[in-house]
């Protein structure tokens, strides 16, 4: 009988974090009684002004990206076209920087940071940049471009699930896989895991649990060893641990098992 791995591994954040905007709705300011000046004012809260000053760094990026695109075409005034795309860049810096002042977890700034800087010569403090967004970010981004996230799961996640089933040939993980390690550095970590690979539907992976469906004489046995609960927890060790008991399931004749892992090189 065949026996095949299933590897879902996801960073906490891809490396190519999307240059995405942040959405703010503020809500208008309740007229005060007679009217007056005041009546129509927006409330502006510290996350619209963190947006606007994000959206500012980026439009700057995109004047300098396009600078460097006309230099490359240019015969002459090259230099001189360099330095208008070094000054956008700048002024895209001061602009996240803003942004971070007025919401410190923006992980979107801290990705446009490393952007300008690498773009005006200094590598080394760009990477300290994207290592702070690849810390903060929960995903690639692509959720904060939109209002469909509902925050109850993990898009990239789903996505690495697919992609892995997919070239292992599994239809239905659900059915078809029948022991799994999920990383568990919190309770709902797995409880949201167990959905995002397939395991158990929206929302229902408590009642699962609850059902023992994840026991280990359940219909897929999940953490048999006790998990990232019985030992301290360090993200890279959890993976390696991950694989080291999902192998010696396969050699225990588990006939689709399945680990997954956040954050590990």
């Amino acid at each position: 009988m065949s026996r095949v791995f299933v590897v879902v591994f996801v960073a906490a954040a891809a490396a190519a974090v999307h240059q995405t905007a942040v959405r703010a709705n503020g809500s208008p300011m309740p007229a005060p009684s007679g009217g007056g000046p005041s009546a129509s004012m927006p409330v502006v809260t510290p996350e619209q002004l963190a947006a606007q000053a994000y959206n500012s760094g980026i439009s700057h990026k995109n004047k300098g990206l396009k600078y460097e695109t006309d230099a490359e075409k240019a015969t002459k005034d090259r230099e001189k076209i360099l330095g208008k795309a070094k000054d956008e860049y700048g002024k895209a810096l001061k602009d996240f920087k803003k942004a971070l002042d007025l919401k410190p977890d923006a992980y979107q700034a801290f990705n446009g940071m490393g952007f300008a800087l690498r773009k005006t010569g200094e590598p080394a403090k760009a990477l300290q940049m994207y290592d702070k967004a690849l810390a903060l970010a929960p995903s690639n981004g692509v959720e904060m471009g939109h209002a469909s996230w509902d925050g109850a799961h993990t898009i990239t996640t789903r996505l690495a699930a697919q992609r892995a089933y997919h070239e292992a040939g599994i239809r239905d993980a659900a059915s078809e896989i029948n022991l799994i390690e999920v990383h568990d550095c919190f309770s709902i970590t797995e409880l949201v895991l167990m959905e995002d690979l397939g395991f158990s539907e929206q929302g229902r992976a408590v009642h699962d649990v609850l059902d023992g469906r994840y026991d280990r004489t359940g219909a897929v046995p999940c953490q048999t060893d006790g998990g990232g609960g019985a030992r301290p927890f360090f993200s890279a060790s959890s993976a390696a641990r991950s694989s080291e008991r999902a192998a010696l399931r396969i050699l225990c004749s588990a006939r689709f098992p399945s680990w997954h892992s956040y954050g590990s090189t």
